[in-house]
């Protein structure tokens, strides 16, 4: 909505007619039409004058709203919480199974490359270096 429109809107809000607010603002009937069709625009302290009549913000008086993007009710922010809540939920069981399945994969991997031996075969005959004689030979 431009400021035109907005400052229209206002004075029917508020029940004032075009002379009516002139009459406060100490400006003619001519001066609010203009404002009001967009002709022209009230000075600065004419619009802070019209922000404290309204009991608004300067800066909700000025610059237009965007309706697309009014603040999110809190029915909105719910249904948002909820739908992360789904994503979020939704990506740890993926995450399980992919971390099961490097798990079972390194194991797997390394039990078909280690060779399982009897423990009978492991042992080592020792070696009697005093009957041989010299571990250097003879030289």
């Amino acid at each position: 909505m431009e400021l035109n429109e907005r400052l229209a809107q206002l004075r029917k809000e508020h029940g004032l007619s075009q002379n009516d607010l002139a009459d406060q603002l100490k400006v003619s009937r001519q001066a609010v039409s203009r404002w009001e069709q967009g002709l022209a625009m009230p000075s600065s302290d004419n619009l802070i004058y019209l922000s404290k009549l309204y009991g608004i913000t300067l800066d909700e008086l000025i610059y237009p709203r965007d309706e697309s993007k009014e603040q999110k009710t809190t029915q909105d922010m719910k249904e948002e919480h909820i739908e992360n809540q789904k994503k979020k939920n939704g990506l740890l069981p993926l995450f399980i199974a992919v971390l099961l399945g490097l798990i079972i994969g390194i194991a797997v991997s390394s039990s078909e490359k280690a060779e399982i031996f009897p423990i009978e075969e492991l042992e080592i005959d020792k070696i009697d270096i005093s009957t041989t004689g010299s571990i250097f030979g003879a030289w």
